[in-house]
């Protein structure tokens, strides 16, 4: 005859998902054990859920005498003491008689207390929560990215500043070059300019600057004098000839003007053949 076992598993705090599946009794060669599907129970008591599972076994002995079906165990984690546990239902001993080819009526469930598993406490089987993952710093996380976009930022405007220069640098060198004043803007001013026009145009064919630099670098004493008296006639007190002082300037600067020349010291690097002169 079939002897039918109904396990019972109680659990507060805990839902479907959270409960594991029992396992299947194992009665070894002694026995065939059908099992039913579990049946899921939830409820809620004071906002808490409450789990009850059921499941239905039923067992076939192949033999008369005593067969004894181990009871179940599951695994579970204690959180409170921090170890592994599991917890146990006592082995379940049946006296199988002899079939006498009749059909017989079968028995009532055997109940099994399966609160006994439990050590000390009512809910042992009940899954627990995992603890808590400690929060993730994206305060610190957010704050590090913004510094390394900063930092990008930094090397991208110096790198175009960098850029920006070395276009302008190479860009000023021909508009100086163009700058540069000819003699035929000289000799325009020479007709119609005033004095520091006609300065300021031979201080920029020189290179140097004002008109004491243009004298100091004139080589030809006619031009510097015909600069002279052009001044000497425009501040004189008296009233000089303004008009004969731009006729002698344009006579000496006719053909441009004439800059010294320096002097190239040829040095080899050699010691001398005579020592010099005492």
């Amino acid at each position: 005859e079939a002897v039918t076992v109904v396990v019972e598993a109680v659990a507060d705090g805990a839902t479907r998902a959270q409960f594991p599946e029992l396992p299947e009794l194992d009665a070894g060669v002694g026995a065939q054990v059908f099992a039913e599907p579990a049946q899921f129970d939830e409820t809620f008591s004071n906002s808490t859920p409450q789990l009850k599972l059921t499941r239905r076994y039923a067992i076939v002995p192949r033999a008369s005498g005593s067969l004894v079906v181990p009871g179940l165990r599951v695994p579970w984690w204690d959180v409170r003491s921090g170890q592994a546990q599991t917890a146990r239902l006592p082995d379940l001993t049946l006296t199988v008689g002899p079939g006498n080819g009749s059909a017989a009526a079968v028995p009532p469930p055997t109940p099994v207390d399966t609160r006994e598993a439990l050590p000390g406490t009512d809910d042992a089987l009940a899954p627990r929560a995992a603890p808590e993952a400690a929060p993730r710093p994206w305060g610190w996380i957010a704050a590090a990215c913004g510094f390394a976009l900063l930092w990008l930022l930094t090397l991208w405007w110096a790198w175009r500043q960098r850029q920006r220069r070395s276009a302008l640098v190479g860009t000023a060198l021909p508009r100086t070059a163009a700058a540069r004043p000819g003699l035929a803007q000289l000799r325009q001013q020479l007709d119609t300019a005033g004095l520091d026009e006609i300065v300021d145009t031979l201080a920029a064919m020189g290179g140097v600057q004002g008109l004491q630099g243009v004298l100091e670098h004139l080589s030809d004493p006619v031009q510097r004098q015909a600069l002279i008296d052009m001044q000497a006639a425009r501040w004189s007190p008296q009233g000089g000839n303004v008009a004969q002082a731009r006729q002698s300037l344009r006579r000496a600067f006719h053909d441009g003007p004439h800059w010294q020349v320096a002097a190239a010291t040829d040095h080899t690097g050699l010691a001398p053949l005579y020592p010099p002169g005492r």
